[in-house]
């Protein structure tokens, strides 16, 4: 019986200390997300501007001073992604920046890919039978026709 109890212990330490080294201990921001992105609009024409923010980390999460995303123009195989630049991010992990959207963009579904968050870490949803399901850090849009 104290044989039984010892190894269940042990495995249990192991266990921790497997989830605390592999990140997955609750106050790595690794296993936090950070809020979801949002559009002031659900659709705009190119060449105009979008505002998209985010709120706080909902745990106890955090960045260091100058941390930064970068935002990335997605549309949906129709022509190739378009850097948008970056901006600052809070230490809380909101951010709020104003993106203008090419003139030459086509029309039709679009995403404003966030990149540099825990989202961009590598992961193995392909091995589980998915083809492509990892999560990513962006929010759709409808882009319009040029005005």
């Amino acid at each position: 019986m104290g044989r039984a109890v010892c190894g269940a212990g042990i495995a249990a330490l192991c266990l921790t200390t497997a989830m605390a080294v592999s990140g997955c201990a609750s106050h790595t921001v690794s296993t936090c997300y950070p809020s979801a992105v949002h559009l002031n609009r659900p659709t705009a024409p190119a060449g105009t501007t979008l505002t998209i923010s985010s709120g706080p980390f909902q745990c106890h999460a955090s960045y260091p001073a100058g941390k930064r995303y970068g935002l990335v123009l997605a549309l949906a195989g129709r022509a190739p992604v378009v850097r948008l630049g970056t901006t600052s991010v809070h230490h809380d992990g909101s951010f709020r920046a104003v993106i203008r959207l090419p003139r030459t963009a086509p029309p039709g579904t679009a995403f404003i890919e966030v990149t540099g968050s825990p989202y961009d870490k590598p992961c193995d949803d392909a091995s589980a039978g998915a083809l492509s399901s990892c999560a990513s850090y962006a929010t759709q849009f409808t882009l319009l026709p040029h005005d």
